[in-house]
Order: structure tokens, then sequence, then C-alpha cells
């Protein structure tokens, strides 16, 4: 049977998890669920994607994080239809304050059984509000389906990878609604069973570099401000030279996260020195004045240098 005329929920997953894998998607995290069987299938059929099984989903939304940080490559993250969803928000709202690329697949149900009262179900719609980089709800699967859609289903997964990992990295989410049933009738191999072409991989644009105005403000506005702070959070740096260099001329000290201590400091320090010397300068100079500026290092490696007001009244009492 060619997969164009079998089970549409097995096509569609197929063609989705392909397209990932071909962005270099090697991960996925998946939660228990009737819903999202294709996708379940889908990625655990695939040889080229590692699939994880966990049956609590907030679980497996941060282990999740942990994979995607740790190999710095997006990590997809698969869940039924439903509150189970909900359960990941703490690790999107995580991967998104600390540029983590995510991918989230909520299954769902189809349009027609939507807002009927079921048990446990929810309207999943821009489900993490502004928390993702992209949302997108997903075409229904379809028997005979044209090049068309074909087309927009082999890029998708393109399209959320550029998402997640662009200039600035983070979570997205994809929503797809699928109807019964959800078994397959039939093994699909894309390849084998019709001509299909595998997806182009797609590499995102470097992040640009600060424009000369954008340095002539930054630095008129650090020479204004001869007290001031630096601070670097967790997955900020690779290597410290640069903000050794501009720590150097501006004479600002330093707060680091503990991971990053060893980028930032002088001499072979160990991160928990580092860390008690970088806080007793921060001490130290927050005493000396009244409202310091405030300077995040942003970005891995460093591709941005954000000068900001601080957001307190009182530094010494933040210290």
């Amino acid at each position: 049977m060619s997969p164009l005329n079998g089970n549409p929920n097995t096509l569609w997953a197929s063609l989705l998890v392909e397209s990932f894998a071909s962005q270099g998607v090697a991960h996925v995290v998946i939660g228990a669920g009737s819903r999202s069987t294709p996708l379940t299938l889908a990625f655990a059929a695939h040889p080229d994607v590692a699939a994880h099984s966990f049956i609590d989903e907030r679980s497996g939304g941060f282990f999740a994080l942990g994979l995607a940080k740790a190999s710095g490559q997006p990590v997809a993250l698969v869940s039924t239809s439903g509150t189970a969803g909900a359960n990941f928000f703490p690790a999107v709202i995580e991967a998104n304050a600390t540029g983590v690329p995510l991918i989230v697949l909520t299954a769902d149900r189809p349009p027609e059984l939507r807002e009927s009262g079921a048990n446990q179900t929810i309207d999943q719609i821009k489900l993490f509000g502004d928390q993702v980089r992209w949302f997108h709800e997903v075409a229904l699967p379809e028997h005979n389906p044209s090049a068309e859609l074909l087309n927009y289903l082999r890029t998708l997964g393109a399209r959320a990878v550029i998402a997640a990992t662009g200039g600035r990295p983070g979570p997205v989410h994809l929503n797809l609604p699928f109807r019964p049933p959800l078994e397959p009738a039939e093994t699909i191999d894309l390849h084998a069973s019709f001509d299909y072409p595998r997806p182009t991989r797609v590499t995102p644009a470097a992040p640009s570099a600060p424009s000369p105005q954008q340095l002539r403000e930054i630095t008129d506005l650090v020479e204004a401000h001869p007290h001031g702070l630096i601070v670097c959070g967790p997955d900020a740096l690779s290597d410290g030279s640069d903000l050794l260099a501009f720590e150097h001329h501006a004479g600002y000290p330093v707060l680091a996260d503990g991971t990053q201590v060893g980028q930032v400091t002088s001499g072979a320090l160990s991160p928990t020195t580092g860390k008690t010397i970088a806080l007793a300068r921060v001490r130290a100079a927050v005493a000396k004045v009244g409202t310091p500026l405030q300077v995040e290092v942003r970005g891995k490696p460093v591709d941005a240098v954000v000068v900001k007001r601080p957001f307190y009244k009182n530094p010494a009492v933040r210290a």
C-alpha cells in the first residue's frame, strides 16, 4: 500500500520526524499517552533519533532541557493531548530564559472534539504564550495529500529548528491534531515507498556583530558611569577573553554564575574560589556607589553585551 493511501496520521508523523532528523535533531523525550501515538512510533522507528521515554512530563521536560544544554543542539519533546503538555511549562520557561533550543510537540484532538467538556482537555493553542519563539498549529492529516502539502511537512522541521536555534535561541511549540485511528496500519519507508527527497539541512545565520552606532552608544554609556557591574549568567561564555578586556577597560567587577567563573577570572582558580572572589569584589564595589550600571552578557558564546539600568533602587541591600 502506498503511504499516500494509508493512515494519514502515520504519514504526517513520519514526514515530520524525517524533517526534524534532517536538521540534526538527534534526541526526543516522549511522555506517555494515546493521542501522541503517531509521533511516538515515528520517532521510535527513526534510526537517527534516540528516543527517551518518561511517565512524568515535568521530569521529562527538564531532562530534555538538560540534553539540549549539554549537546548544544535542539531536542524534541512530545506529549499527548490535554493537560499533559502543561507539565512542560516550567522547562519551557527555563529554556526561554536561558536560550536553550527545545522543540515542543503537543498532540491534540481534532477541531470537532475540542471544547467538548471531556476530562483533562484544554485549549492548547498558544499554550505557552510568549515563552516560545514560535508557535504553529500543524495542518490536520489528510488522505492523498497534495504535493504542496507534502512540501509543507518536509520544510516544517527546518522552520522549527531555525526558530529554536537562530539569533535568539529558545523553545518553539508545534500543536498537532490527530483523528482516529491513531495506530498505524502499516510501516512507512519514505524513501523506498515513493519519490521523497530528503530535506536539505538549513544552517541558521550567525548572529550579527554590533553596529558602529551601537558600540558608540555602549561606549558613551559606560564612560558616563564609572561604577558598574558585569553580570554573567550560565552558558554565557565559551571564551572569557573579550569579557576580561571589557572588564579591564571599564573597571567594572564581574558577578559570574558558578559555571562561568573559570572563564572570567584570570589565573587557575577553582569555581568555588573564583566565585568567592567575584562576589567579594561586587560587594565592595556596590558598597561604594549609589546605583551602579548593570551589564549583562548574553549568548553562547558572547554575541551581545547588553548595558541597562538596574531594576532595583538599593544595590547595597541587593548585594
